[in-house]
């Protein structure tokens, strides 16, 4: 079948040429359509559950609302990890899946939680589900200030002109608020007008709602139409709650407006942001799930240029791309693309170099540009994005892709130069071009079998390099569809009248020494066997002792910092520091923006208090080295005030730390148990055991340990002698504190809750609080401390769950890359002096785990792939000791490739061991061909196997062995030597390790195989 399509193609070269041609200008137009994204989905679907729960503790909160929400979501089809956390006010529930349709995850999730409100106590909101957000879920930062507005009008304008329409903009998922203040109407009552009218807080809530409902009323039906009955009058302004009738007195109605001050004033504030030194507000958005972060980003700032005048005419500045996702792709696409074409060029330099000659060159060549372009056009078709990890593939394939080619050109060129006169050209190609059909067909399918086990990767690492190894194979496989096809048809187009040149006379010189050494080599074989034995133990041994990580940092000209100060820290103290934290960072002249946003946004992905700040900085472009000292500088500046903690990254970085332990650290201890003071307990002994360690940073106790609260009781016999009710004592300390929500007022698209607030006579003493008014049944005043008992005492603010049980987390990010060899450190530390509180025990997460399970995951799934292959190349041969000879290639790859990694720092990422996958499928080529070119001598030209056709075999075939092994080499070594910059973090390993490999099982290969083969195959 080979043959035929072979002949087919030299009988109509002319069409395969314009077929060939078409292809590449359909291929280009495609490419210029695709879409581009940063990278493939690599997070389960993950979905976050919040319930609001007013005035609750986090005990309270743990036990009413987030153990039932456990259970009922526990039974859900295809959970596989729920963890919770419970905080004073709010229930977070956090559902992850395993592989499916997302939106149908979501559903089953909306579905569990249909019976919520039957269950949960009153006063608890509806649990409200997560929109579906991408796996880098930020898409961008935008910041606005003003000198013009206050912080409430600057809210007002972002959050009523600005925000809906960025949601409008198709592939955001959500749109966050942080700063600013909060409008809302307060209705602001002091006790004393409560006794002095008689009046109580329920007379004022039913009021205001009174005033601001706005009640359907129905319809009604005339002999001709149907006219329906709207509500008008409604409250739209404070104004219109002032006039809100309290009592219906004859003569003298009581209304809202004589006892009480109605005025606008900020809500609570649950968030604070500080903008480039300044006071603002900050949009934070994220992407859909499955949207493309580029198109949806310039989509964004579109909409954002629209709106510029409106922000002109209000006196708002706008500070863009305070955080901005697209960059890392423009650049990383910049930097994967360059490399691929400065690997083109030097492949076809190298081409005119060794060929001597421009059609050979380009007749070589074309299969690159056709085989990455077919690629691209399948992975269209099939929906997958042209990201960083698909772009690495076809970099990294481009060395490899051109290979068929070469050997087919070079076997024809050989072959035109030996032909005979009564053998016409077109049976000379033909006959050249079958005689390695075969042989090319194999050796592909062993470099196509090689990357299946990355195929068949799970979890973060399959989503990385699924896609990576899927867009490698098809550039290869289509690259044999054109060494079959095109190559001959131009073979015979522009060579049949113009014969190639001689070949360099640098080859002959290899060619002589080569045949010279094969007699020495013959001689002293079993040293020389004993020889390579030696190194390849010495190799894996060597490489038993790299150090190890899952993935390399991103270095995405960004800075992530998540920072917590004391539990007990709130807004003011968190500004201040801030804003002098913010001071320093944009004193570097690395630095182009920063910003830090304080606490929690509404429905937002983190749940953060008062105590908490993420800050963001973004860096003028800069090499990979430099941003790794950038990185550690900011890590020195906010670390430096005593009593914060948390951690220094990148936002790629706290991604994939967030999908693979849920929290944003390389190094995750989870300590389980009942008691949370023997967790908290065990867990500051292990951070210190963890402080000791070399290479330890950013070691924290995760979830905070009790802090000071200010508690009420009540007194149940003092509640009896006044007449007060316990819930009446609740009402006035929210009244007085945070405010009671009692309706909401619209005012065309606007929403403004309207509170009913205390005046503020008290304070945050418990002898200040005691003063608070009380009005008792008999109408008189009575002060709080007289029916309840006030004090400080020590509260747990946060309570988090996995799987329903209690836990505690100790987390570090060590700056080292050897994240394995740390955590090694750290299990034999807490071995020797960690003992654990009965009833704890403990568990390690984080890069360290999963690399080694994805190490483990890709072992057993390659050494299954490698039984297939010895099983191809037993079909190939029919002879086992052929396919130990070609097996022979793994030993002589493993060394250089061992070498190149020792070089660069002596780290094994995922990467890497990939690279050492792939290495064993490139470098197995060589020998295929050798070991077939063999047979072909003693076949087809009835050559006697001895030195003098061992010595020929390995001559005729060192052209193309060793250029197609230069070719891979030098169209990798781009990437090798960008490796760590953007966009080539993951295949820069990739490439040091297949760079390294080809050069000792080449060298090696060339040298070694030749006397093996002669003393194994000896009849």
């Amino acid at each position: 079948m080979l043959s035929g399509l072979i002949h087919l193609c030299l009988r109509h070269a002319a069409v395969v040429a314009v077929a060939a041609a078409l292809a590449l200008v359909a291929g280009v137009e495609m490419l210029r359509r695709a879409t581009f994204d940063v990278f493939p989905e690599f997070v389960p679907a993950l979905f976050v559950v919040q319930t609001e729960a007013p005035g609750l503790s986090a005990e309270q909160v743990e036990t009413l609302v987030t153990h039932p929400l456990e259970s009922v979501l526990n039974g859900a089809t295809g959970v596989t990890k729920i963890s919770s956390e419970s905080l004073q006010g709010l229930s977070v529930v956090r559902v992850s899946f395993g592989p499916g349709d997302p939106v149908r995850q979501r559903q089953i999730v909306s579905e569990q939680l249909a019976g919520a409100p039957s269950f949960l106590p009153a006063g608890v909101a509806v649990p409200s589900v997560s929109p579906l957000t991408s796996s880098t879920m930020d898409l961008l930062k935008v910041g606005f200030v003003s000198e013009r507005l206050d912080p409430m009008q600057l809210r007002d304008f972002v959050q009523w002109t600005i925000r809906p329409q960025l949601l409008g903009v198709p592939g955001v998922a959500r749109a966050a608020l942080y700063g600013g203040q909060v409008r809302e109407i307060q209705i602001v009552v002091a006790p004393t007008a409560l006794a002095a009218h008689g009046l109580t807080l329920d007379d004022f809530m039913h009021a205001a709602r009174d005033v601001a409902g706005a009640p359907g009323l129905g319809f009604r039906e005339t002999a001709s139409q149907r006219l329906v009955l709207q509500a008008s009058g409604t409250a739209a302004s404070a104004e219109d709650i002032e006039q809100a009738l309290l009592r219906a007195t004859p003569g003298a109605p009581l209304r809202i407006g004589d006892v009480a001050r109605v005025v606008d004033g900020p809500a609570p504030a649950f968030s604070d942001a500080i903008i480039m030194g300044r006071p603002g507000v900050l949009i934070s958005m994220a992407s859909q799930y499955g949207a493309n972060t580029l198109s949806v980003t310039l989509a964004v700032e579109a909409a954002l240029e629209e709106l510029q005048p409106a922000m002109d005419a209000a006196g708002v500045e706008m500070i863009p791309a305070l955080q901005r996702p697209a960059n890392f792709i423009i650049t990383a696409f910049d930097h994967l693309r360059g490399a691929l074409l400065l690997g083109a060029g030097l492949a076809f330099a190298l081409l005119i170099f060794a060929l001597r000659e421009w059609r050979t060159a380009l007749i070589s060549f074309i299969s690159i540009p056709l085989s990455l372009l077919a690629a691209v056009a399948v992975l269209q078709a099939l929906g997958v994005s042209l990201n960083t990890m698909t772009i690495g593939g076809l970099a990294v394939a481009v060395g490899v892709v051109v290979d068929d080619g070469v050997i087919d050109v070079e076997n024809i060129g050989r072959r035109l130069r030996e032909r005979r006169p009564e053998v016409s050209v077109f049976d000379t190609i033909y006959t050249a071009s079958r005689e390695v059909r075969l042989p090319v067909v194999y050796a592909t399918l062993v470099v196509l079998l090689v990357f299946v086990p990355m195929l068949m990767l799970e979890d973060i690492q399959g989503a990385f390099f699924r896609p990576l190894a899927l867009s490698f194979m098809l550039a290869v496989a289509a690259s044999l569809l054109v060494a079959l096809t095109v190559t001959p048809a131009l073979c015979w187009l522009m060579l049949r009248n113009r014969p190639p040149p001689p070949e360099m006379q640098f080859l002959e010189w290899l060619k002589t020494l080569q045949a010279r050494a094969l007699v020495p080599l013959h001689r002293h074989l079993s040293a020389v066997v004993v020889g390579l034995l030696l190194l390849t133990l010495v190799s894996a041994y060597a490489m038993s002792r790299f150090g190890r990580e899952l993935l390399p940092d991103f270095n995405e000209g960004h800075i992530v910092a998540q920072l917590a100060a004391p539990s007990d820290a709130g807004f003011n103290a968190m500004r201040t520091w801030g804003k002098q934290m913010l001071d320093r960072l944009l004193a570097m002249p690395e630095v182009r923006t920063a910003e830090v946003q304080l606490g929690r946004a509404e429905a937002a992905e983190d749940t953060w208090g008062a105590n908490r700040a993420e800050f963001h900085v973004a860096l003028h472009p800069t090499d990979a080295r430099n941003e790794a000292r950038l990185r550690r500088e900011a890590r020195d500046i906010l670390m430096s005030t005593p009593g914060i903690h948390g951690e220094v990254t990148t936002f790629l970085g706290e991604r994939i730390h967030e999908s693979i332990t849920g929290v944003s650290a390389a190094v995750v201890i989870t300590l389980f148990g009942p008691d949370l003071d023997d967790l908290d307990r065990a867990a500051y002994r292990l951070a210190d055991l963890l402080r000791e360690l070399p290479d330890a940073a950013d070691v924290r106790v995760r979830v905070p340990v009790r802090a000071p609260a200010l508690v009420v009781r009540p007194l149940p016999d003092r509640l009896a002698v006044y007449g007060v009710r316990a819930s009446e004592v609740f009402q006035a300390v929210q009244a007085a504190h945070q405010g009671i929500a009692v309706a909401q007022i619209r005012a065309g698209d606007r929403v403004t809750p309207v509170s009913l607030r205390m005046q503020d006579t008290a304070g945050s003493t418990p002898e200040a609080l005691g003063r608070l008014h009380l009005r008792a049944a008999s109408g008189a005043t009575v002060a709080l401390s007289q029916v309840a008992h006030i004090g400080i005492e020590e509260q747990h603010s946060i309570i988090e769950h996995e799987g329903a049980l209690r836990r505690q987390l100790v987390t570090a990010n060590p700056d080292t890359r050897d994240i394995a060899g740390f955590v090694r450190a750290a299990r034999q530390a807490i071995a020797e002096h960690g003992d654990l509180p009965p009833g704890v025990s403990l568990r390690f997460t984080g890069t360290a785990e999963a690399q080694a399970a994805a190490a483990r995951d890709l072992a057993w799934r390659s050494a299954a792939i490698g039984v297939v292959i010895v099983l191809v190349l037993m079909v190939s041969f029919g002879d086992w000791r052929r396919t130990a000879l070609v097996l022979l290639s793994g030993p002589l790859a493993l060394v250089g490739g061992v070498v190149a990694v020792a070089i660069t720092g002596g780290i094994l990422s995922i990467g890497s061991l990939v690279g050492f996958v792939t290495l064993f499928g490139i470098a197995a080529r060589n020998g295929i061909m050798l070991l077939w070119h063999y047979d072909h001598l003693l076949r087809a030209e009835g050559c006697t196997w001895n030195l003098d056709t061992a010595q020929r075999g390995a001559r005729e075939r060192l052209t193309p062995v060793l250029l197609t092994a230069a070719l891979t080499a030098i169209a990798l070594l781009p990437i090798a030597l960008q490796s760590g910059e953007a966009g080539q973090e993951i295949e820069g390993p990739m490439a040091i390790v297949i760079v390294g490999g080809l050069v000792s099982s080449t060298l090696l290969g060339l040298i070694l195989m030749p006397p093996l083969a002669l003393r194994v195959l000896r009849r």
